[in-house]
């Protein structure tokens, strides 16, 4: 039989400040079965640490309760400058030039099978090595083909681009990528994949990516998805809900499925679906289609800049 527990609000308070996420009230008892008089002064104690502006009800079902996160530090934006600050990303193709990204931010990638998303996301890493005072490769694929692509991988005078040792770290990763996110370096993620199809699985990518973005201080996340073949296709799978958090997503098109006649065995595009620091005005962005062709799956060559 259950033992019949009192409640008193200092012990309530304390239960409540030491929570998590969403619960329901009756789980600060420990499972414990409350009498009649208890019960009702149960109540009476979450209604007032509402009112003291402690916890907040949600709208899910009566009962529920999460603490109240209210932002308590005003910005004075007034104070920062209003020129974009030279702690971006350098991008490939000279795509910084055209669009900023900046300290504390998420930047996608999203690709179909086979378009070229592995091969930026390993160019983005090696070009801003320097920038950044550490950083790090979470992937999913294997360590052999990795091995294959970056001593591949060529600078602009012919010669090995990677360093060995490298500069950055390499862990395998599937889920939880959070957990190893740089604060205030760079971090590189290759791929993060929903664990199944379904819609609330596909949906769920949307709150990874915030638990991504909230770990990160003055460093930058850059994350690989998948997104379905297709030129209408921009978003990857999760759709819009993974659009919330960058400020700069890149699709990855496959010429051989979706574009124009195929010219190269492995050509691609980027399209731009969501821009929020273009630093040129004179163009629209979103219409333009950088043309690229990729070399022993590392080496990306440009062809053209396109406004569709």
């Amino acid at each position: 039989m259950r033992p019949v527990v009192t409640v008193d609000k200092d012990t309530i308070r304390q239960r409540v400040l030491e929570t998590s996420g969403e619960f329901h009230y009756k789980s600060l008892v420990d499972g414990g079965k409350l009498s009649a008089s208890s019960y009702g002064n149960l109540r009476r104690i979450m209604h007032a640490l509402c009112e003291e502006n402690v916890l907040s009800r949600t709208s899910k079902r009566d009962g529920i309760y999460r603490l109240k996160d209210e932002a308590t530090t005003p910005i004075e934006w007034w104070r920062a400058p209003s020129e974009v600050a030279d702690d971006g990303l350098v991008l490939p193709f000279g795509l910084h030039s055209f669009l900023g990204t900046s300290a504390g931010e998420v930047v996608i990638i999203a690709g179909e099978p086979n378009s070229g998303k592995t091969a930026l996301l390993l160019n983005i890493l090696i070009a801003n090595l320097d920038r950044f005072p550490e950083s790090v490769l979470l992937m999913s694929e294997g360590v052999s083909d990795l091995n294959r692509r970056l001593t591949s991988m060529t600078g602009e005078n012919g010669q090995p681009a990677v360093e060995i040792p490298p500069k950055f770290r390499t862990y395998r990763k599937l889920t939880n990528f959070e957990d190893n996110i740089l604060p205030d370096g760079l971090s590189i993620v290759d791929y993060l994949r929903p664990p199944s199809t379904d819609i609330s699985s596909l949906m769920g990518i949307g709150d990874s990516l915030l638990r991504i973005r909230e770990r990160l201080s003055t460093g930058i996340a850059v994350v690989g998805l998948q997104k379905p073949a297709g030129k209408d296709r921009e978003f990857g799978y999760g759709g819009l809900v993974t659009a919330f958090e960058p400020t700069l997503y890149i699709s990855v098109h496959n010429y051989e499925r979706d574009g124009p006649p195929l010219r190269s065995q492995f050509e691609s595009y980027l399209t731009f679906p969501k821009i929020k620091r273009p630093l040129v005005f004179g163009e629209n962005l979103f219409k333009m289609r950088v043309e690229f062709s990729i070399e022993r799956g590392i080496n990306l060559h440009e062809k053209a800049k396109v406004y569709d």
